[in-house]
């Protein structure tokens, strides 16, 4: 993939749990930042989509989904003047079907945004060892109906 770094960037992959609101540097712990960092930056059908490339922040995902941990991606691009822009992500690990059963609950619309996201249609969610989300959350009585989606 062909990435982009900027010297002007710092990115961390780090636990949720040291993350307050609002907080920059809560996000952007120095032991966590990374030095391998690499992506693309690309907005789909109002979506901002972020793909990168990351040895070590792959090693910190993976750890986090086995041990069924939230966590954060944050990066501040510094310009020079105050403060800069940051965006801070929190990733929250979906591990069975329980999991997809109450973010349905408490958050509807993100679900119907996994459904209709044509990236996961033919890709085998490794949680739920099936490629047939939907399928999955219509044996559970969730679907795009009764979610609301559009």
């Amino acid at each position: 993939m062909a990435g982009q770094r900027s010297k002007n960037t710092s990115t961390s992959i780090q636990p949720n749990k040291f993350n307050n609101d609002g907080e920059l540097e809560s996000y952007l712990s120095p032991e966590y930042i990374l030095d391998d960092f690499n992506y693309t930056f690309n907005r789909r059908m109002g979506d901002y989509i972020l793909n990168f490339e990351t040895l070590t922040g792959m090693e910190r995902i993976t750890s986090y989904i086995s041990n069924k941990e939230s966590f954060s991606l944050a990066t501040l691009l510094e310009s020079g003047v105050g403060d800069g822009t940051w965006h801070a992500s929190t990733y929250i690990v979906l591990s069975d079907i329980d999991d997809y059963i109450q973010l349905a609950k408490n958050n509807p619309s993100t679900v119907c945004k996994i459904l209709w996201e044509p990236l996961l249609k033919d890709l085998i969610n490794k949680e739920l060892n099936t490629v047939k989300i939907e399928e999955e959350l219509n044996k559970k009585g969730i679907n795009k109906d009764n979610l609301g989606c559009e």
